[in-house]
């Protein structure tokens, strides 16, 4: 269902500042051990509740929802790496059709969370806006959850808000994207055009199973064995997961250096397309100029100054990380790695939300997270993250059971070399493979707690 001009006119009065408001009313309740009071109308079955507050003679309480709405920011978030987790370890056990249903619903998650922070509501066909009277605006046939969520992505992805976001959250060495853009005089006019490629292509399932319900019914609910095609080889299905892993490392002063780094150096070879009508194949010397002129003024961390200029100035497109790669790709539902592509697709977009989403919890002043122990306490506990009473300092420290996991699925490969592997060994012979999975600990991470 196509947003009509009045919903279109609505969603342009969503406020993202009523978060620092909002957050600030919450952040009371954390002493308490809760996100949301138990008074809080919306703390339980909000949309029934919702349903009823629209009604003819309902009352809507705009605090209370207010409040629902920027706590889910955090909550859809860590769902979505969640849900990208499980998606991980179903194609890690050769399931592929609920690996494509769990990385869907991983970046559904992920739009609800990103529009949540910019004072975007999605929920079950009655979707809210907070307007800056802090109010809350109801989309009236808005469609469902899933159309919606997309047409307010694609919506949102139109504005300067987007730009300003995208281009603020991602932080290659350290820095805000939009700072390398500036200092390389490529981001006249290309702020919005890049911001709304990314969003757009990262969100891309949303649109393809909006605009197609019949694949994502034939995808959750029809049986897959009239349709499910085989797993791939468990040597590529490893090597994904790895080369993820690798592009989600941390480190002591970052939490997605990686990843960052390589959407700053595909954002310049867009900026210098668009702006030269020329590719940086074309153009080594002049592209490498203004590789030189951003780090004259610029001090990047993570790299030494060579190291930037070499990783900048980079010769082999094939270079591109595998993560990159997959996202770019449209194959249809029914081909052997169609859900490594949604996969791919929906790391990218929970990165993206996760940026907006401890930009949330930064509007805090003195912000620790002890103040949020009551809830990662769980998390970390019940999905087996850390022993009962035993969590880490410093949540970057989880990378360490992650990489010995590695490291130990490496040397169980270089051992089976030569021989056939399926599977069934994988699991058998390497119980390392079971924490590939557990992707709240980049949640955690993710989010500076």
């Amino acid at each position: 269902m196509l947003l009509s001009s009045t919903n279109r006119s609505l969603l342009g009065q969503a406020d993202p500042l009523f978060v620092e408001s909002a957050f600030k009313q919450i952040r009371g309740n954390w002493a308490r051990g809760r996100w949301l009071l138990e008074r809080n109308r919306y703390a339980r079955y909000c949309v029934k509740k919702i349903k009823e507050d629209t009604a003819p003679r309902g009352k809507v309480v705009h605090r209370h929802l207010q409040e629902y709405i920027a706590a889910s920011s955090i909550g859809h978030c860590m769902d979505a790496w969640g849900y990208l987790g499980k998606s991980i370890e179903a194609h890690l056990g050769g399931n592929p059709d609920i690996s494509r249903h769990l990385g869907y619903y991983a970046e559904l998650r992920a739009a609800m969370a990103l529009l949540a922070t910019q004072g975007i509501g999605v929920f079950d066909k009655i979707h809210s806006i907070v307007n800056k009277q802090h109010k809350c605006m109801y989309l009236k046939n808005a469609g469902g959850t899933h159309a919606f969520a997309w047409d307010a992505l694609e919506n949102w992805a139109e504005t300067q808000a987007a730009g300003d976001l995208l281009f603020n959250v991602i932080k290659p060495g350290g820095l805000p994207l939009i700072d390398w853009l500036n200092h390389s005089s490529l981001a006249a006019g290309l702020h919005g055009i890049l911001a709304k490629k990314w969003l757009l292509e990262w969100g891309l399932d949303l649109k393809r199973l909006k605009e197609d319900r019949d694949a994502r019914n034939s995808s959750s609910y029809r049986p897959t064995a009239f349709s499910s095609s085989r797993a791939i080889n468990v040597r590529d299905a490893l090597k994904f997961v790895k080369r993820f892993w690798e592009i989600c490392e941390p480190n002591e002063s970052a939490r997605f250096p990686v990843l960052d780094r390589y959407i700053l150096r595909l954002s310049l070879d867009i900026a210098f397309l668009k702006s030269h009508n020329y590719s940086r194949k074309k153009a080594k010397r002049r592209f490498k100029d203004k590789v030189n002129e951003m780090l004259r003024v610029l001090n990047p961390g993570d790299l030494t100054a060579q190291q930037w200029v070499t990783f900048l100035n980079y010769a082999d497109s094939s270079d591109l990380p595998l993560i990159l790669k997959e996202a770019r790709k449209t194959d249809p539902p029914a081909t052997p790695r169609h859900h490594i592509q949604v996969l791919a697709r929906a790391t990218l977009l929970i990165r993206v939300a996760t940026g907006a989403s401890y930009a949330c919890l930064r509007t805090l002043s003195g912000f620790d997270k002890s103040d949020l122990e009551f809830w990662w306490t769980r998390i970390g506990e019940d999905r087996c993250l850390w022993h009962e009473g035993n969590p880490p300092d410093r949540f970057v420290d989880l990378w360490t059971d992650i990489r010995e996991a590695l490291n130990a699925i490496e040397a169980w490969e270089e051992e089976h070399k030569e021989n056939k592997t399926s599977y069934n060994k994988l699991w058998q012979e390497q119980r390392a493979a079971g924490l590939l999975g557990t992707c709240e600990r980049i949640g955690l991470w993710g989010l500076g707690l």
